[in-house]
């Protein structure tokens, strides 16, 4: 089997991330490992054993031994790059979100579809022990039909995760960049793919979105609360997300804790699918029949389902899989976070459907 080669665009830290998957992929060669900032570049290709370093992506894309790009650049640079990339013949993943606008989307998927290549969004919650198991037993009926999902999001202060190089954040904080504000392709567009993963496609959202300025001149999008409504189930789905800067939530990477309940006609289900663990309870827990049960056995490895993502990526370009969650899937949650935002700016419910 010849190996793909895999180039990294985009050095920061959620890139270490997809370059673990990769290196424990025997069916890959990490050939390149591209930043604008040539001394993170040689850091990184020197700790991920890349065989060589870009510090422009259009050098990746030039590289004959290169068949597969992963794009963990700024929001704004991400529908540019992989345009230029399926024109260059490679399949694509992208780290959330697929672009920043439907039209920008609408193209890439066109382009992926009329070259025959994989265009893939990086989308790790819906490789998670926790969610595929959630998934199943929702499926299975288990708690028998479901009638409400509500999320709840925790981000608590820096000094209980991974320490960030604050160029890798300061992006966040500029609106033509980020494509609105700091978590709402992160927590917010995390906590839809959630829902909908589980419960299946939206049809109409609204929502509230807070803005707190946290230093002089910065702000978060928090706290946020959105409502929505699942197209085939007539189920009622609630999100709040809310940013505590003394809470102290510990954490190897991201200081957050986030979790999903769905109730259901004869039960209650709770899965949590953050790096952070708030209650020390386990990642998914059941409770019918008057007994609550904990599925201890469930793999709690955030870090993981990272690799996970980028196996299925590998997967589908070998055509041994379907990509678990394609552009049309980072289409369509793309159109949802923007309908919450549009949603919020404008006081009205958005018609998805």
């Amino acid at each position: 089997m010849t190996k793909i080669g895999v180039g990294i665009i985009g050095a920061g830290q959620i890139a270490a991330l997809h370059a673990q998957g990769y290196k424990a992929d025997e069916r890959v060669r990490l050939r390149a490992v591209c930043d604008a900032r040539e001394s993170l570049a040689i850091d990184r290709a020197l700790e991920w054993n890349a065989e060589r370093y870009y510090t422009n992506f259009r050098d990746v894309l030039a590289d004959p031994e290169i068949h597969a790009v992963d794009i963990a650049t700024p929001h704004h640079l991400h529908a540019r790059i992989a345009l230029d990339a399926l024109r260059a013949g490679k399949h694509v993943i992208i780290q959330r979100p697929l672009a920043l606008n439907v039209a920008e989307a609408d193209t890439l998927v066109r382009e992926a579809r009329t070259r025959k290549l994989q265009l893939a969004c990086m989308e790790w919650t819906v490789h998670l022990p926790a969610i595929q198991d959630a998934k199943t037993y929702l499926e299975t009926g288990e708690i028998g039909d479901p009638i409400s999902c509500r999320i709840k999001v925790s981000i608590g202060a820096p000094e209980g995760g991974w320490k960030v190089r604050p160029e890798s954040w300061l992006w966040r904080f500029d609106e033509q960049k980020c494509g609105g504000g700091p978590f709402l392709f992160d927590a917010i567009y995390g906590a839809f793919v959630t829902a909908c993963h589980l419960m299946g496609p939206v049809d109409r959202v609204t929502a509230a979105i807070g803005r707190t300025e946290i230093y002089p001149g910065y702000y978060v999008d928090a706290p946020a609360t959105a409502m929505w409504r699942h197209k085939w189930r007539s189920c009622l789905g609630s999100l709040e997300v809310s940013y505590s800067p003394e809470l102290y939530i510990k954490s190897s990477h991201y200081p957050t804790d986030a979790r999903v309940e769905v109730t259901g006609s004869k039960g209650i289900m709770w899965a949590r699918y953050s790096p952070g663990n708030l209650t020390m309870t386990p990642a998914l827990q059941m409770y019918r029949d008057g007994r609550m049960f904990s599925f201890g056995e469930v793999k709690d490895q955030w870090d993981g389902s990272f690799e996970a993502a980028t196996r299925n990526f590998v997967d589908a370009i070998y055509g041994i899989d379907p990509l678990v969650f394609n552009a049309e899937s980072g289409r369509e949650m793309l159109r949802m976070t923007l309908a919450a935002r549009e949603s919020s700016l404008t006081d009205r419910v958005q018609k998805l459907f």
